[in-house]
Parts: structure tokens; sequence; C-alpha cells
């Protein structure tokens, strides 16, 4: 993604790139969400096409956007690309070993 991309996080301070995933409300409408990459907090929703109907830079960078009706079914409501859920993970792993030491 490009530098003008970038977002703050209002938790941890930092700015980048943030994670991207979609996440299904309970009216069947699926939305962009941006999380930190740091610290994992939600930042905010992302707009998927401009005023003039053309996708934004962040749907080229979003991941495959999901099958509301399969997914529905298995009661998920948010989804990561593999990279962010590797991400995820790992600084789960480094907060529980924070926490042991």
């Amino acid at each position: 993604m490009k530098a003008n991309n970038l977002l703050k996080c209002r938790g941890c301070s930092y700015e980048g790139e943030p994670d991207l995933g979609w996440q299904v409300f309970g009216n069947g409408t699926v939305h962009l969400r941006a999380e930190c990459r740091k610290c994992g907090r939600y930042i905010q929703y992302l707009p998927q096409a401009d005023a003039d109907g053309v996708p934004t830079v962040w749907m080229q960078a979003a991941p495959t956007r999901p099958s509301v009706a399969v997914d529905k079914a298995h009661g998920a409501s948010w989804y990561l690309t593999d990279e962010a859920l590797a991400a995820a993970i790992a600084q789960e792993i480094a907060w529980a070993k924070e926490k042991r030491a």
C-alpha cells in the first residue's frame, strides 16, 4: 500500500498500514475494517468506493470479500487476511509471554 494510506491508532499512537478485514453486520451488510498492526485495536471502517464509484485503494489491498451466506451459518463476523491472522496470533503469544515473565 502507498505511504499516504497510513492510519494512526488512537490507542497506541502507532502510525502505519493497518490490517484489513471484513465485518458482516447483523443486517447482512459487509464493511471493510481497519485494525492497528501493533496493538490490534479497531481504527475505523474504510470506504469501499470513491464518490465516482471507482474502488478505493483500500479495496485493492483488502482480502477477498467473504461469502456472507456461508459465513453467517458459522457465526463468524470478522475476517482477517492470513498475514494479519498470523500477526495477531504472534502478538497474543508475545503478550502471554510478557504476563508470565
